[in-house]
């Protein structure tokens, strides 16, 4: 079985599907036949092995409302016909150029990771294609099924939908004798009451309200990540005069992530809209013993992955006070914040690994090879 893996970007770029993609291939390379397809950050195009996986960075020639402009993409997917294609979206360019390159050979599976949401023009010329390759999908699998029945896009497709939990790589976030070296260090610089977060730094992040929520708090925020809000996060954090409790790092590598991971009280992921689907870095903080503090935003799953009362706190989205009312909660209750760490690594292990995950999609992947049909309403989600 010949699958082509498309997404955004591929490791080391750091984001949320990235690091999914990464995990799913990597799970995936010894069972099929593999290659995976994404866009570079510049502009020649780079064929390597990552990890023994063959992975083709497409060139581009700019970069217009998050969406990478290539000529060569179009080339790229027109060489190629394999069993399976899997489309990880959004991503237009994928998406126009999938379905411009006229492949009537290979079956299509789709990851629908989430909505565009605030690209209002972006939308309105992306739209039909996304219709146009929804229709043509196969399976499209989905996080959680909250998310897929909140969205207009999927709502005519919810009979061939797939709920595939995502899963990490537990194997990861174990205690090396780098990493608790690491830990001390960590300790010895900020302090033992460290509010975490970990993302990019973009608008449905919610981090404005993070950031005002330590004025009312005693401890240090470490914000991991990079992203276009850094400047605008930087004069916010100076005018609310909290910036001498901020510590913005920017990338950090794989082990030191995991060390702060380890060495944090909590790890917060204050969303307000539905552009955060789900939350990865969630699973992140669970499998480190973390309790969360996260959002309730309507439509979308973050709040079913860390669940409130029982692996952490939910609040409501763009409430700098309750953001602060739980963090200072979990900072005064060890044995409840240990208690909420130790559930949710239990729930990673019980609901999101990557094995789960990787068996789910390969298990679909073989279901579609060997149906001539397509799926029936009785399938949705």
């Amino acid at each position: 079985m010949k699958v082509l893996q498309v997404g955004k970007y591929y490791s080391p770029y750091i984001g949320g599907i990235e690091t999914y993609l990464y995990d799913l291939c990597k799970e995936l390379k010894n069972k099929v036949d593999l290659e995976v397809l994404v866009s570079n950050t510049g502009r020649k195009t780079v064929v390597h092995e990552v990890d023994g996986i063959k992975v083709t960075r497409v060139g581009r020639i700019a970069k217009i409302a998050s969406t990478d402009i290539s000529l060569k993409y179009l080339k790229q997917f027109s060489k190629r016909t394999p069993d399976i294609v899997h489309i990880h979206c959004p991503n237009p360019l994928a998406v126009i150029c999938f379905l411009l390159s006229r492949n009537k050979k290979s079956k299509l599976v789709i990851t629908y990771h989430n909505d565009i949401i605030r690209q209002k023009v972006l939308i309105k010329f992306y739209k039909p294609f996304l219709k146009k390759l929804l229709e043509k999908a196969e399976r499209i699998f989905v996080h959680n099924d909250i998310y897929a029945r909140s969205s207009t896009f999927l709502e005519p497709h919810l009979h061939k939908v797939v709920t595939a939990p995502p899963g990490i790589d537990v194997k990861r976030f174990g205690i090396s004798p780098y990493i608790k070296n690491k830990m001390l260090e960590i300790t010895q610089s900020y302090g033992n009451k460290i509010v975490l977060f970990i993302g990019r730094l973009v608008y449905y992040k919610g981090l404005e309200y993070l950031i005002e929520s330590m004025k009312n708090v005693s401890a240090v925020l470490v914000i991991i990540g990079n992203g276009p809000l850094k400047n605008k996060l930087l004069k916010l954090s100076k005018r609310l005069s909290v910036l001498e409790k901020i510590h913005f790092l920017g990338y950090v590598d794989e082990q030191n992530k995991v060390a702060f991971l380890r060495s944090a009280s909590l790890l917060c992921l204050p969303s307000t809209v539905r552009s955060e689907a789900f939350g990865i870095v969630q699973l992140e903080g669970m499998i480190c013993e973390k309790p969360i503090i996260n959002t309730f935003v309507e439509g979308s799953g973050v709040a079913s992955v860390s669940i409130n009362n029982e692996t952490g706190i939910t609040v409501p989205p763009k409430d700098a006070a309750a953001l602060s009312e739980a963090i200072n909660y979990l900072l005064a209750n060890p044995s409840k914040s240990k208690t909420f760490g130790k559930k949710g690594a239990k729930r990673v292990l019980e609901f999101y690994t990557k094995e789960k995950n990787s068996r789910q999609i390969l298990k679909t992947y073989k279901e579609i090879l060997s149906s001539k049909e397509s799926p029936s309403k009785s399938q949705q989600s």
